[in-house]
């Protein structure tokens, strides 16, 4: 690589998907925080709330919640109890790790993507009151979140551990 090109991590495929992804969060995140407000001022500023402004945001959180775990997978930054693993020996720390990774898969795959796929199909028939749209619109955030989770925790999983720098 010769000098000033941007680091091949910067650059590819996987730089893509991840850039993709948070910055789609980052719009639903936003159009979510819009609505809310702007449903807060009509409804107590006016006594005019607007009907599918709630509707709407509901599903964008539920779309920020799910995806946005898959984003904190590929940066390892979920919520871990590890008061009783770090007293263990690193190398049962490390099978430890695998196990519960293993596990995750399995209920990520299981649970999120093949029971959260089986919801949308059923709740694609059912339509939402105030704006219509199916509400498998809505579940849909439940097996793509189950997916992006599993395909980052697979990734973060190929890295190599990071050291933590001891003050």
């Amino acid at each position: 690589m010769h000098e000033g090109a941007p680091p091949r991590s910067h650059c590819g495929p996987a730089w893509w998907f991840d850039r993709t992804i948070e910055g789609v969060v980052v719009c639903a995140f936003i159009t979510f925080v819009i609505l809310s407000f702007v449903q807060v001022v009509l409804r107590y500023g006016f006594g005019r709330p607007l009907t599918w402004t709630e509707e709407v945001s509901r599903y964008l959180f539920v779309w920020v919640v799910f995806v946005g775990a898959g984003i904190a997978a590929r940066y390892k930054t979920h919520i871990a109890l590890d008061f009783l693993v770090s007293r263990f020996t690193p190398r049962a720390q490390r099978r430890v790790a695998m196990l519960m990774g293993a596990l995750s898969l399995v209920m990520l795959l299981l649970v999120f993507v093949w029971y959260g796929w089986s919801l949308t199909r059923v709740s694609m028939r059912q339509e939402s009151p105030a704006t219509g749209i199916p509400v498998g619109w809505a579940t849909l955030a439940i097996p793509v979140g189950g997916l992006i989770t599993v395909v980052n925790i697979l990734r973060a999983a190929r890295e190599p551990p990071s050291r933590e720098v001891e003050s």
